[in-house]
């Protein structure tokens, strides 16, 4: 049974950072846009932007998990830290997802239109 290098435990850690940098640009691009009141184009602009940190974020949860389950398929067992990682990940994709969410209600609020 072969556990997993260093490196590839430092490349999944690296990239579960990246996931902290999107949610973190999304909660800032969410209070741009309550503090937002005027620039509807920039308002548009935002939402859009948080869009795309979902979606870095979510391909970048695939990868991880898929490399997760490989390694420990190839080492026939369940690492605990590696499922405790890919559970702190998903908490960050609900933020991110609650974080779309308010940013389409202020859109709405602001702009006016259907959700």
């Amino acid at each position: 049974m072969q556990s997993p290098t260093d490196e590839e435990v430092r490349r999944i850690i690296i990239d579960s950072l990246t996931i902290n940098s999107c949610t973190i640009k999304a909660l800032e691009y969410t209070m741009e846009m309550v503090l937002e009141t005027e620039d509807k184009d920039y308002l548009r602009e935002l939402e859009s932007k948080i869009a795309v940190e979902y979606s870095k974020m979510d391909d970048v949860y695939s990868m991880i998990e898929k490399d997760m389950l490989q390694l420990m398929h190839q080492n026939h067992e369940v690492n605990k830290n590696y499922m405790n990682l890919l559970k702190y990940i998903r908490k960050n994709l609900k933020i991110i997802d609650w974080l779309e969410d308010i940013a389409s209600k202020i859109e709405f609020a602001r702009l006016g239109g259907t959700l």
